[in-house]
């Protein structure tokens, strides 16, 4: 309808016929009957009151808990009060500065302190202020504080005479639970470069009392990620148990041995110095000790080593060496040159004498007599100059010494004649310089010789026995973790890469 047909008398302007007449006289509204729980009326929908309360937020709190670095909030505050300063001055000619200086700085720095201890000690606080004593339930009686000419709570204690600076003898008292105290925590150890906690705590006590230090520093250094980066030890699962061949008595020495290169060493060979490199066996189940010259890391080189060992101690049945990513020397050139040996075909030179080989996974622990070998060499090579012969003599000694450790441990009775070693397996005496015993022309018959070896290898294997029940424990290694699985991201530790590799 357009507004020209709307007339003085139309309903739109007067309304229905019925709101002329007096109230009495105008029609009953219909009975709405109202639903006994209204959310059963499909109409009304359950909804839920969302709207904001305004809180009063102290400002220097949400300025605390903003910021992660003191000195952003020092400076901060320190504006903040320059602000303030300059608005209660009546004069309008100001001076401008455009750095703050060390007593605005250190203004500001009061300002967060009081902030501080006023939230965590207000009682103590107006007592003093007060003059009056702590109650004894205090956490700071022990502490005899005492608010100093800048009004914040300080240490009283017994250092009042010590000949320390005064900041030391009287530090400022910190809550424990405060955002300030973090902060403080943070900055210090930030600026000791990810320092432990106990040397962060001890630049902290310069300046400051934490009650509870200790156990504060580090609650809120745990989480540090770079110190984790830095410090963290590799994963390390649960010691697996020893292999069946390591615990089989009764077989001879070296037959499953382990294979290790370590060097190199500088010797004079026809007026020039030359590499030489020493190859470590060791037998799996007894943990005896051969070691033979290496002159050169190739192939051919190694397979003649492996020739001299085997022709002086057996055939063993297995290998086990590493792979050249974990060569206990350290040396670059030895990993690479190990890395580069043709396995293919030392395999197969093996296989045909019927040897297994096999290699240790990257990384693997490495064979523990190394460090002992490379001791006894030093002390021994300690000066002069070498030579093939002196290299070679000194490892046969190192060998014997190593061989010469006890198997297990010293018995206390006098009823044991000697500690089980490795020479009594080899050479069936515990040591190769002298006989176990004298013997006279008519012990050497052949019943009394084959009894005599029999009574060496029963007396052997039988304090052998006594040494395995000592590796049922776990020296390292003891927590039941979830091991590498396919697809899992790891950092690798390894201390030979190069920096910035």
């Amino acid at each position: 309808m357009k507004p020209a047909g709307l007339g003085p008398n139309h309903l739109f302007y007067t309304g229905p016929d019925f709101l002329l007449r007096h109230q009495s006289l105008w029609p009953s509204l219909p009975e709405v009957v109202q639903p006994l729980n209204l959310f059963d009326d499909p109409e009304i929908y359950a909804t839920d009151w969302i709207g904001s309360i305004n809180e009063d937020v102290d400002p220097i709190e949400a300025l605390l808990c903003k910021f992660s670095r003191l000195t952003r909030v020092i400076r901060i505050m320190a504006y903040l009060n320059r602000f303030c300063s300059n608005a209660r001055r009546r004069q309008k000619s100001l001076e401008y500065h455009a750095e703050l200086d060390v007593t605005e700085i250190d203004n500001a720095f009061v300002i967060l302190v009081r902030k501080a201890q006023n939230q965590a000690y207000s009682k103590e606080v107006t007592a003093l202020r007060r003059q009056r004593e702590l109650s004894a339930d205090s956490s700071l009686i022990k502490l005899t504080p005492f608010l100093d000419a800048r009004q914040i709570l300080c240490v009283g204690g017994r250092l009042e005479n010590a000949p320390i600076p005064l900041d030391s003898r009287h530090p400022v008292i910190l809550p424990r639970m405060h955002r300030l105290t973090e902060l403080i925590i943070w900055d210090t150890h930030n600026h000791l470069a990810h320092s432990s906690a106990d040397r962060t705590l001890h630049e902290i006590r310069k300046l400051y009392w934490i009650p509870k230090g200790r156990t504060t520093v580090r609650r809120i250094l745990n989480p540090c990620l770079k110190c984790k980066r830095l410090y963290a030890f590799p994963k390390t699962p649960r010691m697996a148990a020893l292999p069946k061949f390591r615990l089989t008595p009764g077989l001879p020495a070296f037959t499953h041995c382990g294979v290790d290169y370590f060097g190199p060493f500088e010797v004079n060979s026809f007026r020039r110095m030359v590499k030489r490199w020493a190859c470590l066996f060791t037998c799996l189940a007894t943990r005896a000790v051969h070691l033979e010259v290496a002159y050169t890391l190739d192939t051919d080189s190694f397979l003649s080593v492996l020739f001299r060992f085997e022709q002086r101690r057996g055939t063993p049945a297995a290998y086990w060496s590493d792979n050249g990513t974990n060569i206990v020397g350290a040396k670059r050139e030895i990993q690479e040159c190990i890395q580069r040996l043709d396995h293919a075909k030392i395999a197969e030179t093996l296989s045909i004498r019927r040897i297994s080989w096999h290699f240790n996974p990257p990384a693997a622990p490495h064979m523990a007599l190394i460090r002992s070998a490379k001791r006894a060499l030093t002390a021994t090579f300690y000066k002069g100059t070498l030579t093939d012969e002196i290299l070679t003599t000194a490892l046969c000694y190192v060998e014997n010494l190593l061989n010469g450790r006890p198997l297990a441990y010293a018995s206390l009775e006098t009823r044991e004649v000697e500690v089980l070693t490795f020479h009594h397996l080899l050479t069936g005496r515990s040591q190769p310089n002298f006989p176990p015993d004298v013997f006279t022309d008519s012990d050497f018959t052949f019943r009394k010789r084959w009894r005599y070896a029999q009574a060496l290898a029963t007396y052997f294997w039988r304090r052998w026995m006594e040494y395995v029940p000592s590796l049922i424990g776990r020296g390292k290694w003891t927590k039941n973790e979830r091991n590498m699985s396919v697809s899992d991201i790891v950092v690798l530790a390894d201390p030979n890469t190069p920096r910035g590799s």
